[in-house]
């Protein structure tokens, strides 16, 4: 069996760390996020906050039976049925208007080579909220796979997605997690290492270029992603930069608002050192990065269920999708 040291193969990788005075300078800051950063960490703030103001109707940490052992496994994740697709075709004028956006956000990033060769990174840093603060670390690689781990009750909690099972390590804990409905659609949801705007090139129905409009004095260039099944969102990106400002999106349950500033370099990818997000219900997080790193080289099977999964207390589909 390989030992964890393997894990990090053969790094070609472009790392940032922010500086003391970035640090610093941060708390007083709101977030950015980027084009390969932000939707796992959207949906890890969220989980965190059900976590931590105990309404998301799933145990707690402290209901977890605690061995002696300190290994664990994964979680199976159940996809819905798809919503209809409601994305009009566009006309050819549409088109080719959105291939110029779309190529202007590709240059804000070095180019459409440089983003296509990005086939893995990994994130740190701080999550913060009203209920409080914690550190993440996660990893992604091609194709939707994922592992973030975050700090939750003075424990360790890893969500991980392979491209087909979600699941989670709890430290202290001996067995592997099931999970369903919305938990298990966060950790899958936000796998991909490419938000939509750039995913779904391939499918021109999905986009829907809007009118210009201004954000805090900035002309911004707008365009709504909507692949099927999906929620809307609308991309605000800066008319000169090509850089995100913020994303809209539209669910169910309300509007989301991501915002995106203090954006830094990690090889030719520019991407937002910090993220403000603000969720339907009022509530608001901010995400941190401290560190980044481009192509680690995280070999696949890091991110690879375990055979046998013990349910997650509390797994009623009425309490996850609730």
């Amino acid at each position: 069996m390989r030992s964890r040291s393997t894990v990090l193969a053969k790094p070609q990788q472009s790392v940032w760390r922010r500086s003391r005075k970035d640090k610093r300078r941060s708390r007083t800051l709101l977030y950015s996020g980027g084009f390969i950063a932000v939707l796992m960490l959207v949906g890890v703030s969220a989980w965190f906050l059900r976590t931590l103001s105990g309404d998301s109707g799933h145990a707690k940490l402290a209901d977890v039976d605690q061995p002696a052992a300190s290994s664990i496994d994964p979680l199976e994740f159940e996809v819905e049925a798809p919503l209809p697709d409601t994305v009009r075709p566009q006309t050819v004028a549409e088109v080719r208007e959105l291939d110029i956006i779309l190529q202007r956000y590709a240059a804000a990033h070095g180019g459409e080579k440089a983003m296509n060769a990005v086939h893995s990174f990994r994130l740190r840093g701080e999550i913060r909220s009203e209920e409080g603060s914690v550190q993440f670390d996660q990893m992604k690689r091609v194709p939707n796979m994922a592992r973030t781990t975050i700090e939750v009750d003075g424990r360790s909690v890893t969500d991980i997605y392979d491209g087909k099972t979600a699941w989670r390590r709890i430290e202290g804990v001996d067995e592997a997690y099931l999970l369903k409905g919305a938990m298990a659609s966060d950790v899958a949801e936000a796998a991909p290492i490419y938000n939509a705007l750039w995913r779904e090139r391939a499918n021109p129905e999905a986009y829907q270029v809007m009118a210009d409009a201004e954000l805090d004095g900035e002309r911004c260039l707008r365009v709504q992603v909507q692949p099927n099944g999906s929620a809307p969102e609308v991309y605000w990106l800066n008319s000169e930069t090509g850089l995100e400002r913020q994303i809209v999106t539209e669910s169910e349950s309300g509007v989301t608002v991501t915002r995106f500033r203090e954006y830094f370099a990690s090889g030719n990818i520019q991407i937002p050192g910090v993220t403000h997000i603000t969720y339907p219900d009022g509530r608001e997080a901010e995400i941190i990065i401290e560190e980044a790193q481009l192509n680690p080289g995280v070999l696949s099977f890091f991110f690879q269920a375990p055979r046998d999964l013990k349910v997650w207390p509390q797994t009623a589909v009425s309490d996850f999708d609730r």
